[in-house]
């Protein structure tokens, strides 16, 4: 292989028209090889990723996620669930009975607000701060199974 290299240098030493194939081999080739299609399983579009048909191991994870606690304004929340204005920005929920009446990473909850707001809904699941949107924190109520996203009040 050292010899065919030493070859390739001095072809290139002695052509120009050579040299500047040898430079674009090198520069461009690389990437036409990355950026070719190549055959996946994964959909490749939005409404194949989101049809009834779709292999549900390739469908992102984000399509999963519920919208419970999401930010909304009055009619933007995707049924069944209807937007809360009582609470900050907006939250998408739906009332409740049990847990079980909820979407997945959310949970069935009697909230009361200091300002005196309370409801029994379905409110956002979390286990870490950070799966709570802006503005709001991961609270674990006395006596409960799952820590819920509540609103920053001050």
């Amino acid at each position: 292989m050292g010899s065919t290299m030493t070859q390739m240098s001095t072809n290139i030493s002695h052509s120009p028209s050579s040299s500047l194939r040898y430079v674009f081999a090198l520069l461009v080739l690389p990437f036409l090889f990355h950026c070719s299609p190549q055959h996946t399983d994964e959909p490749s579009t939005e409404s194949e990723r989101l049809s009834p048909d779709a292999n549900t191991d390739t469908v992102p994870e984000r399509t999963h996620i519920s919208s419970v606690g999401q930010s909304c304004t009055q009619q933007s929340c995707p049924s069944p669930l209807t937007c809360e204005m009582q609470v900050p920005t907006g939250y998408c929920t739906k009332p409740c009975t049990q847990s079980s009446d909820c979407p997945a990473k959310s949970t069935c909850a009697k909230i009361r607000f200091k300002n005196g707001l309370e409801f029994v809904r379905c409110v956002a699941t979390c286990v870490y701060p950070t799966d709570c949107r802006e503005g709001f924190y991961c609270y674990h109520p006395p006596k409960a199974w799952k820590q819920i996203c509540m609103p920053k009040l001050e």
